[in-house]
């Protein structure tokens, strides 16, 4: 299973970073001084208990990525930028490889279902920030983050398993739920309540 992760920034970089480090296959999308840092020296991830870097494949963009059977496209960008990476990745040749947003918000699921078979969201809970060229910074503690993940609208199988087992394998917080939809929903909630603790 080869991760081709479209977005490298703090949700992107931290996941990209942690599961290469579990040894599991990597390559990213980038941009800007962003992708010519990782190009450069890599990418460095420091966490409450270290700072690494990792030596992932950079792109500037799916074009430049050859489809793999096993190929995971996961989408780590802002939802409007879903579409035309949507539309980049039939156009590169990835469309049958299942989509997995890891993604706040409900609507990139149901873009992806527009043109992929096999599309699965991630809940993510992963407090992290992307300031600096080539640089990420994750603070959760003692896990780096929750993301459970589910096939869209419901279920769960054998890709979410396998998901959830590297997840799992590189240290985050992870089950297969058949229920992700409802997970993902109440986050959103979770995350409307920001604006009301930023006014008080």
């Amino acid at each position: 299973m080869r991760f081709i992760v479209v977005g490298l920034g703090a949700v992107g970089g931290t996941a990209a970073a942690l599961l290469h480090r579990a040894g599991r296959n990597v390559v990213g999308v980038a941009r800007g001084a962003h992708l010519d840092a990782i190009r450069r020296q890599g990418l460095t991830l420091a966490t409450p208990r270290e700072t690494f870097t990792a030596k992932i494949g950079a792109f500037g963009s799916l074009a430049d990525i050859a489809p793999q059977a096993d190929d995971l496209i996961v989408l780590a960008m802002k939802t409007q930028d879903t579409p035309a990476v949507l539309d980049a990745a039939l156009a590169a040749g990835h469309g049958g490889a299942p989509v997995v947003c890891l993604q706040n918000g409900l609507e990139n699921e149901r873009l992806a279902l527009r043109l992929f078979a096999d599309v699965y969201g991630v809940c993510v809970v992963l407090p992290s920030a992307y300031d600096t060229p080539g640089y990420v910074e994750d603070y959760g503690h003692p896990h780096p983050g929750i993301l459970d993940v589910g096939r869209w609208p419901s279920g769960r199988d054998t890709v979410s398993d396998s998901i959830s087992g590297a997840f799992q394998d590189a240290g985050f917080k992870s089950l297969s739920t058949p229920d992700i939809q409802r997970l993902k929903a109440g986050k959103l909630l979770m995350n409307l309540g920001n604006a009301i603790e930023l006014a008080c």
